[in-house]
């Protein structure tokens, strides 16, 4: 469970604004920015209110497509939909649902803290499904299945590592979620420079998160 001191969340959403190929939520704390690179794949910004939004990132290498997303509103919720996803945007408080076409929840932030800030740290709350696990970070030790475990990308050169050594020599902040109930996977890639912890339920078996902790 995250201290709930100075802990600042999306809150409510304030404004929505489609300005091609953004899709933008203002929220009463920060707002969000997605953005279709493809059918499937869609990035994710979330800013501060009063901060800069990220712009060009060298690990990203594609570029948006021209993508034909479905919008539709109501009382609760805005959705976007492509021919393979569907992104269920909540509003109150801002929080992000990602299906399949079929309708089968793929990934969705946890109900209660969604996307938060504390200090310099940023931290996003995912829930956890039954079955769900994880592989992915790459260089790892441990078996490849991640889920029930904690780990920190930041390069170290650590000679001679034993079996629970952490962090190794690289950095890659991308894992998968699998489901097999389903027989799908989703990818999460979380672009950042900074030291980046994913815990995949390893403290409660209840959430996974990914966090970042940004230097002075």
């Amino acid at each position: 469970m995250p201290s709930t001191s100075s802990f600042v969340s999306l809150g409510g959403l304030v404004k929505f604004e489609h300005r091609n190929p953004l899709f933008i939520f203002e929220g009463v704390e920060a707002t969000l920015t997605l953005e279709f690179f493809s059918e499937n794949i869609v990035r994710i910004c979330a800013t501060r209110t009063g901060q800069t939004e990220p712009g060009f990132s060298y690990a990203v290498m594609a570029r948006p497509g021209a993508v034909e997303v479905e919008k539709e509103e109501t009382e609760t919720t805005h959705w976007l939909r492509t021919k393979q996803i569907q992104v269920e945007v909540q509003k109150s408080p801002l929080r992000l649902r990602f299906l399949d076409a079929e309708g089968n929840l793929l990934n969705e932030d946890e109900p209660a803290f969604g996307i938060a800030w504390q200090g310099t740290e940023v931290t996003n709350y995912k829930t956890l499904q039954e079955k769900e696990r994880f592989v992915g970070l790459g260089e790892k030790t441990g078996g490849p299945d991640r889920r029930g475990q904690y780990y920190t990308c930041w390069n170290t050169d650590y000679f001679g590592y034993g079996p629970e050594a952490d962090p190794l020599y690289a950095s890659i902040p991308f894992f998968m979620g699998l489901l097999p109930e389903l027989q799908k996977a989703y990818g999460i890639f979380f672009d950042n420079t900074h030291r980046t912890h994913f815990n995949f339920g390893a403290s409660n078996d209840r959430f996974p998160s990914f966090r970042l902790k940004m230097a002075h």
